[in-house]
């Protein structure tokens, strides 16, 4: 290939993937309009709107997770051994359509906090596909006060792009460390606020009131690094990434972290 033929499909390429995060920028856009229509005009069917959507577009940009998410749950089979037990009893916070059951082990029951309940539907879909993963229970609550999950009786608590839209992270760390059993291990995998002074960090401030408003309480300047830290966990391991593979429309979100901690 000749260098100008080079240069021109070096330009289409970036022409192309311009063209993409356009594309992204313009479906974002839709949807939050959509989204503010139905939060406005017909509030009792927003959360019908937002599980929906919410399905939608986890499965739309579910691939864009699946490095992070293998890296994540990678020592579940080890957490099984170490705790001496055949199955894992997983208690998923914010369980939403249930886009995490293909990385948990086969045999594994999970108890599915959600309090939306126009998810289950969507939840009960996905679980179909993953024979080896029963749904034992399902619970419409708030994890900042999961009164029907028992002291010391799940083996894991998952927990994913779920701390930035809680009313209380301390106290859903409090409710996680109490229903843990000993030994047990809490996986989470965040998008974080920003740390370096930055552009993204500016439009994270700029843009979080309206988020927050709009988007089911989910903030875009917490930092739950420092609340994992100080909740009382035996042993807390996490990464700070920029997430790459997320489209350039999302940046506001790429700022993430991953990790465990330990009872």
């Amino acid at each position: 290939m000749s260098d100008i033929d080079c240069s021109l499909y070096q330009k289409c390429k970036e022409l192309a993937g311009e063209l993409d995060a356009c594309t992204m920028l313009m479906y974002i856009i839709l949807v939050a309009v959509v989204i503010l229509l139905a939060y406005i005009y017909i509030p009792k069917v927003y959360p019908v709107f937002f599980a929906m959507m919410c399905t939608y577009c986890n499965n739309k940009f579910a691939h864009y997770a699946v490095d992070a998410k293998e890296e994540l749950f990678s020592d579940m089979s080890e957490l099984r051994e170490s705790l001496k037990t055949e199955n894992l009893t997983i208690l998923e916070i914010g369980a939403g359509s249930g886009t995490n059951f293909k990385y948990f082990p086969s045999g594994s029951s999970v108890i599915a906090l959600e309090p939306n309940p126009h998810f289950q539907k969507y939840l009960k879909r996905n679980a179909s596909a993953f024979p080896g993963v029963e749904i034992k229970q399902i619970v419409t609550d708030w994890a900042e006060k999961m009164t029907q999950i028992g002291d010391n009786s799940v083996h894991a608590v998952v927990c994913t792009v779920v701390l930035c839209s809680v009313k209380d992270v301390d106290a859903v760390l409090s409710e996680t460390l109490r229903v843990l059993k000993p030994g047990g291990r809490f996986y989470y995998l965040e998008h974080i606020y920003c740390e370096e002074e930055c552009f993204t960090q500016r439009m994270q401030r700029l843009i979080n009131p309206i988020q927050v408003r709009f988007s089911d309480n989910c903030h875009l300047t917490r930092t739950v690094a420092d609340n994992i830290d100080s909740a009382g966990f035996s042993e807390v391991q996490y990464r700070k990434f920029w997430a790459r593979k997320m489209p350039r429309a999302l940046f506001i979100m790429k700022s993430q972290m991953l990790g465990t901690a330990t009872k």
